[in-house]
């Protein structure tokens, strides 16, 4: 029997049901399964002996003693495939024997092991056991056999937990030793005890487990209150310069598991930063769950915007400190235009779009807004202020005229505030925790959300046999290569998104794929790329695109293939059109003396992309007919995945772009929503009653890669110059816009 053979846990009764720390004598790889920390201690009184073991995460180390001697070993366990098979094994200090253990657990109800003990000497023997769990997790049959030179030992055996973390197991063996224990968790701590009943009574071994994770145990009702810190704008993908961050998914997520969960009874939410206009919807609509599933929210900040505030008015308090500030200005749209600039400059831009409304290179082609452009910013700023109006509204329970009233005055201190009704109250910080406890009545626990996640309870289940929901997130400009994230930030992408779809596609295990797009476009043929790994796998299974801040041109491109389109109120969207053109030189290099001579075979198109010249009357026509087919093939996708005829598709298209209320009313997208929303159509599209989303991460580009596409970021530009560039290349959606609407310049 080895040192870690810890008997009075029931998960050390069977080489096929062990886990954890307190299965690892059992069977070495238990300790790759549900990885943590765990320290056990005991005490066997037969014979006096002490015994300990630590665990950490797939390591243990463990000792048995008394005064006859004692004996360490060392054992290791690493999972090999998704939670259906691990590998361990032990190394006998004392002779430097080799244990060596196998897990496999096919189905949630099914787990076999295997363990062959003094695997390179004489003595080799093993043990094969099985485990059944009949449609039950709490009720546990099994059986283990001992070969040598032939069948030596069996024994067979049961758990069952009677009421949460109370479980009664015994066993019975070949030699007739009947065996009964009982295990008692309290959380993050668990004693157990064992003992003989045949053939005599016997009280065998007594053992503490203290445990990084707690394992299910009845639970003394507490009031807890997630105390959560807003940051952002969060990144969609998580992609940065250097390394990673966080997700706004993941941000989401944690905030929506906990406005459902029954132990959570509040959310204190700090307000420390500026979550973009998509990511504040969404996370307000988690907010109102929170508080219909009976939860008391409170909004915390020092100062607020227009965006903070339409977060805030979702919770049922606003606390503000006494010299804070509040500010409701309206919201505007708009940029600067550089036409003047460039003239001065010796540039001129020289684009040709389709239609009226496509309309990002005209900060540099005008001096001014054009009727076109100010058309579709009035109407998106009304549908996304309308709907701002009448979520304060509600909020705050005053009429919308007031609150239009209020945006007039647009400036408050925290006193003003107050005394219009915008807050609740003042109080400082240091001052939350009384005052949360005023709302809960009574005292509170307030917990981060590290802490939150670090104690998930030790799942019960052998395998978590949830189907999966593969994340996809496109973020930033499109190219037609390999994107990254250029040294100022910008973010392109491109191939890297068309093979994490073909991933998700060719995964049998994927039953569902969530893709989150987040870009105002850039290639044609990189979207085209993109398009059709969408198309085909929405053919195969259920494709459900999150709309974020801006989903245009190339982003909308990409989308319409979906079996369903979500989108926030105040997503851009639309967009479907094509522009293209050049940055004329001519002037500037004359200004500064520089000169181009070029030798050409004399062809039609040679001299197309040159900077030193505008397109002449026959190019400019060569060019509106490459846009133009480009466009009719834009507006032919889109009739197909929309299911409605290219001639509607042309009329809302001609390159204007809608909000995502007004792209719900015209058919651009299907319903209004946000990530975790697309997440619960998923499921219901796939059928599933129950999933696990993974994000499906691009491979990542390197450093080079990112530079060298760095010109696909900047708005406007062709990608390539001179004979060999395509006219395809040079079809760039308007990144221009994406800039411009981007939410800090619609607002305050």
């Amino acid at each position: 029997m080895t040192i870690l053979l810890i008997l009075s846990f029931y998960e050390g009764s069977s080489v096929a049901t062990a886990e954890r720390l307190q299965g690892a004598a059992a069977n070495p790889s238990a300790l790759g399964v549900k990885t943590g920390w765990q320290c056990i201690i005991g005490y066997r009184p037969q014979d006096t002996t002490f015994s300990a073991g630590l665990g950490l995460w797939g390591m243990g180390i463990a000792w048995r003693g008394n005064g006859s001697g004692s004996r360490w070993e060392v054992s290791a366990g690493q999972e090999l495939w998704r939670q259906t098979l691990w590998l361990g094994t032990t190394w006998h200090l004392e002779n430097g024997g080799l244990d060596y253990g196998l897990l496999l657990r096919p189905h949630r109800y099914i787990s076999a092991g295997l363990v062959v003990k003094d695997a390179f000497r004489g003595q080799r023997a093993f043990t094969a056991g099985l485990g059944l769990r009949p449609f039950w997790d709490r009720l546990t049959l099994f059986g283990d056999i001992d070969f040598k030179d032939s069948l030596s030992a069996w024994r067979a055996g049961m758990g069952l937990e009677a009421l949460p973390g109370i479980i009664l197991h015994g066993s019975y063996a070949d030699d007739k030793t009947l065996s009964l224990g009982l295990d008692w968790s309290l959380g993050k701590v668990r004693l157990s005890g064992a003992g003989s009943a045949e053939p005599s009574p016997e009280f065998n071994e007594v053992q503490l487990e203290l445990s990084g994770n707690p394992y299910p145990r009845l639970s003394i009702p507490e009031k807890r209150w997630l105390d959560v810190t807003v940051e952002g704008p969060y990144s969609e993908d998580g992609r940065a310069i250097i390394g990673s961050e966080p997700t706004f998914y993941e941000f989401a997520a944690m905030l929506d598991s906990a406005a459902s969960d029954p132990r959570i009874s509040g959310l204190l939410v700090r307000l420390e930063g500026n979550p973009s206009a998509a990511q504040t919807e969404e996370l307000r609509s988690i907010i109102k769950k929170a508080r219909k599933k009976g939860k008391f929210v409170v909004f915390y900040a020092d100062a607020m915007g227009i965006n903070q505030v339409w977060l805030a008015s979702a919770g049922n308090r606003i606390v503000m400190p006494q010299s804070g500030e509040l500010a409701l200005p309206g919201l505007r749209a708009g940029g600067y235009y550089l036409k003047g600039a460039l003239d001065k400059l010796g540039l001129y831009a020289d684009f040709e779009r389709i239609k009226e409304y496509k309309t990002a290179a005209e900060p540099l082609t005008s001096d001014t807004m054009s009727a076109a452009q100010k058309e579709q910013y009035t109407a998106i700023l009304d549908d996304i202020y309308n709907n701002i109006i009448d979520y304060l509204a509600e909020g705050r329970a005053m009429p919308p005229e007031s609150v239009d009233a209020l945006v007039d005055v647009g400036f408050f201190s925290a006193p003003k505030a107050l005394s219009a009704g915008l807050i609740d109250t003042t109080a400082y910080e240091d001052e939350l925790e009384d005052l949360v406890k005023g709302y809960a009545g009574g005292r509170v626990r307030l917990i981060k959300p590290e802490s939150y996640f670090a104690n998930r309870e030790v799942p019960r289940a052998w395998r978590e046999d949830k189907p999966v929901i593969a994340l996809i997130v496109a973020e930033g400009s499109i190219v037609s290569g390999r994107g990254g994230v250029s040294l100022l930030g910008g973010k392109s992408m491109g191939k890297e998104v068309a093979e994490a779809m073909r991933r998700a596609r060719k995964d049998k295990g994927v039953k569902a794929v969530v893709f989150r797009v987040n870009s105002g476009g850039g290639s044609a043929l990189g979207s085209d790329l993109i398009w059709r790994e969408v198309y085909l796998t929405a053919k195969e299974k259920p494709v459900i695109v999150s709309m974020g801040d801006v989903a245009g041109s190339g982003g909308y491109y990409i989308s319409c293939a979906a079996t369903r389109i979500l989108a926030t109120p105040a997503t851009i969207t639309g967009s479907i059109g094509i522009i293209t053109g050049k940055i004329v030189m001519k002037d500037l290099f004359g200004k500064v003396g520089i000169t181009k001579p070029t030798v050409t075979t004399g062809h039609k198109h040679t001299l197309l992309w040159e900077e030193t010249r505008r397109f002449t009357d026959e190019e400019r026509r060569f060019v509106q007919a490459m846009l133009q087919e480009g466009y009719n093939e834009f507006t032919k996708k889109v009739s197909e995945g929309r299911g409605i005829s290219q001639d509607s598709v042309n009329a809302i298209g001609r390159g204007r772009i809608w909000s995502g209320i007004s792209a719900r009313q015209i058919g651009l997208v299907d319903q209004l929503g946000g990530l975790t929303d697309a997440v619960s159509v998923a499921k219901e599209q796939a059928k599933l009653r129950d999933a696990r989303v993974v994000f499906y991460h691009p491979k990542r580009t390197s450093l080079f890669s990112s530079l060298r596409n760095l010109r696909a970021v900047l708005a406007g530009l062709p990608k390539g110059l001179g004979p060999t560039a395509s006219y395809i290349e040079a079809i760039e959606d308007d990144e221009l816009l994406y800039y411009l609407m981007e939410p800090a310049e619609i607002g305050p």
